[in-house]
């Protein structure tokens, strides 16, 4: 039961995600990136992380991995701990870079200090199959 009531925190904005983005056709997908792409340049940090998994999924815009990597660098340099942790993911599965189970452990410590507790969790696991 217990495990029940963290997951439905994290599965609603999930479905809501995948229903909405098939009702929302490819021109406002090119309006929303776009939109991403002025905020972000204006250092709005959501925005940003908007922009750069729009660029890993290819939504509004060409799929361009090694811009997303980029933003997601940019980002965590800057103490957005969401993008350290999504970057920690991607350097774990090498997934868009080259896999770096060093880099991601890093990563993750950084995003778990800066107070994402699944990230300290995502640490452990790494470092208990190192």
């Amino acid at each position: 039961m217990k495990l029940w009531k963290l997951m439905v925190p994290l599965a609603v904005p999930i479905i809501f995600f995948i229903v909405y983005s098939n009702f929302v056709n490819r021109d406002d997908k090119k309006i929303l990136f776009e939109t991403y792409e002025e905020d972000c340049v204006k250092g709005q940090i959501a925005s940003c992380m908007e922009l750069a998994s729009a660029y890993m999924n290819g939504t509004g815009t060409k799929r361009n991995v090694d811009e997303a990597v980029a933003i997601y660098e940019r980002l965590c340099g800057r103490n957005a701990f969401e993008a350290c942790a999504v970057l920690a993911g991607l350097y774990r599965n090498g997934h868009g870079v080259e896999k770096n189970v060093k880099k991601a452990a890093e990563l993750y410590g950084r995003a778990c200090k800066g107070g994402l507790r699944m990230s300290c969790h995502e640490l452990k696991d790494l470092l208990d199959d190192m």
